[in-house]
């Protein structure tokens, strides 16, 4: 390691690179930095489980250092200081350290509305729908003739909301936890302002806005797009279990879908923990019942092997400061897979997933904006879509998401609505027993997917 240390030394981009090595990627292109000095001068391969950072640190600490490298080392040690209080402050602000009973303290301050099931579901299944004429206007000739991307599906008609026969309307200022009067079960649960952080929120939207306009839309048959992340079982036809391959074209470089891969990932990290945190444990206990059921392995690009079933992992945060992001190593990741979702809409539907509740996050909406509301029909709700809200809902109770007022013929629309959700095809269980049983220990599939069919949408925590 010495001569690592002196090549570092005595070249200032290195220099620079090891004095913002406490953010993430600043670290992250250093590492690649010192492997490539290091196996030059050891003239041996890559080790994968070694780190060659903490090795760098501690030989640094071990030997008199050159003045440039000294003082690189102290920037590095004070922004790691730094990191570590503002990291703190970070986790407090969007809820990820409350104990059990701050939780259930947090809980109880939500106001808690009980719903008779209707005896016919509105809005009734297989629908369109919309609130104002306006949206009629804008989707009438697209739904009624226009062209359909798969002409087995049936057309939909269309229906104008009656709020009459509504139950229930959460308005946009208003969190509440929805139970059932039979059976006092959860049926939704809506939190406004879910992420404390407005810089945290900007980056997480931010993603979601770069990686649909790279990704190609599950559901053409839909208003808007639905992008596929995570892991998927394959088209019906060729049914494989690998990290869905759902590109538009070939434009990007391998180190820019990677980088999309693990800001997609980080992003379903950083959600699932924050529903940990703050959802009632009815809701999280049905999603960690579905994946010890299957040992499944999690939505972790850095550590992407399906033979890899830790479900801790390393995610980033972006505060959307100057480019501050923070890491989390050795805490869960999110369960394998989900969608990112740009201006989508859904005809009223219901769908079997391998697990009961299904979870979402509307991240963005323009405050214009007209349509886009979420209903659940069984007890007859209409959630109004307002930003930063996470819904959770029921899938195989009938839901869909109302038309906005938009051009469907405009190819650059405006980010109207934005947001993602943790989803799951009921396909992908056995797809990934199948993986299993017959690739134990083989190198991971590369699939190219074409026309994904997938089920859609719409205690302290470590501070290493």
């Amino acid at each position: 390691m010495a001569l690592v240390i002196k090549e570092v030394s005595e070249n200032s981009k290195f220099l620079e690179l090891f004095s913002k090595a406490a953010h993430p990627y600043s670290r992250a292109v250093f590492e690649i930095a010192l492997i490539r000095i290091w196996k030059k001068h050891s003239g041996q391969s890559e080790s994968s489980s070694r780190d060659y950072f903490s090795d760098f640190i501690v030989s640094c600490g071990n030997r008199r250092l050159s003045d440039d490298l000294a003082k690189a080392l102290d920037i590095f040690i004070k922004e790691k200081h730094a990191q570590k209080l503002g990291k703190n402050l970070l986790i407090r602000q969007l809820r990820l350290d409350l104990s059990t009973s701050a939780r259930n303290n947090f809980l109880d301050s939500i106001q808690k509305i009980t719903l008779s099931c209707l005896q016919t579901p509105y809005p009734p299944k297989g629908h369109w729908i919309y609130e104002e004429a306006a949206a009629y206007n804008c989707w009438k000739d697209w739904i009624v003739s226009g062209h359909q991307p798969d002409s087995r599906i049936p057309r939909k008609p269309l229906l104008h909301i009656n709020p009459s026969n509504l139950q229930l309307v959460v308005h946009e200022a208003e969190s509440c936890i929805i139970r059932d009067a039979a059976d006092s079960s959860i049926i939704a649960v809506v939190m406004r302002n879910f992420c404390g952080h407005p810089g945290v929120l900007s980056w997480v939207d931010e993603v979601i806005c770069d990686v649909v306009q790279e990704k190609k839309s599950i559901r053409l048959e839909d208003p808007g797009i639905l992008a596929q992340i995570g892991y998927s079982a394959g088209s019906r036809s060729a049914s494989k279990f690998d990290w869905v391959k759902n590109l538009l074209t070939t434009r990007l470089s391998s180190d820019e879908v990677d980088a999309l891969d693990f800001s997609s990932s980080s992003v379903f990290a950083l959600f699932w923990n924050m529903c940990k945190a703050s959802l009632p444990q009815e809701i999280i206990g049905d999603f960690c019942n579905f994946l010890e059921a299957n040992n499944i392995c999690r939505m972790d690009r850095v550590g992407n092997s399906t033979n890899n079933l830790n479900p801790l992992g390393r995610y980033v945060v972006g505060t959307g400061e100057n480019g501050v992001y923070y890491e989390f190593n050795g805490v869960e990741m999110a369960p394998p897979a989900g969608v990112f979702a740009l201006n989508y809409s859904r005809a009223t539907h219901s769908e079997i997933q391998p697990h009961k509740f299904a979870l979402s996050w509307t991240t963005n909406r323009s405050p214009q904006s007209i349509g886009g509301h979420f209903y659940t029909s069984s007890h007859g709700i209409q959630i109004k879509s307002a930003s930063n809200t996470l819904v959770v809902w029921q899938p195989k109770d009938v839901h869909g998401t109302s038309l906005q007022v938009r051009n469907p013929d405009d190819p650059n629309p405006a980010f109207i609505q934005t947001g993602m959700a943790i989803v799951t095809s009921n396909r992908l269980p056995n797809a990934w027993k199948k993986y299993r049983d017959t690739n134990s220990g083989i190198t991971q599939l590369q699939l190219e997917l074409q026309g994904e069919e997938v089920d859609d949408t719409p205690d302290t925590y470590p501070t290493t």
